[in-house]
């Protein structure tokens, strides 16, 4: 899946064949959606903690743009920066689908 459009695509003709999408294959979806917005924005890694993810950014491959991300931390209490290019998110209380979506939102807003 290359784009949101590829998604909603393979989501369509899947509810076709087979009727409704199950969770766990959602969960597949959402997370093939992540990898690739991280794979847009030059994201090295995403490692999951106990109460926090850490985002590792290429620091030579990486489309963020450095004020866009201070300003993402500024308003979101949730996210710190720790050197030399990881953003950290609490993630208290998010697991599952909540975490993957909560995930894909800070790094849309980095888009």
């Amino acid at each position: 899946l290359k784009t949101e459009v590829d998604r909603k695509g393979l989501e369509e003709e899947m509810a076709d064949r087979y009727g409704k999408i199950p969770e766990p294959v959602e969960m597949l979806l959402e997370i093939a959606e992540l990898k690739q917005l991280s794979q847009e924005l030059g994201v090295d890694g995403i490692v999951a903690g106990e109460d926090s993810v850490k985002i590792t950014f290429d620091s030579v491959k990486t489309r963020v743009d450095a004020r866009r991300l201070i300003q993402l931390i500024q308003q979101d209490r949730r996210l710190t920066l720790s050197p030399p290019v990881r953003l950290m998110v609490n993630t208290k209380g998010l697991e599952g689908r909540t975490l993957l979506l909560a995930l894909k939102q800070i790094l849309g807003r980095l888009r």
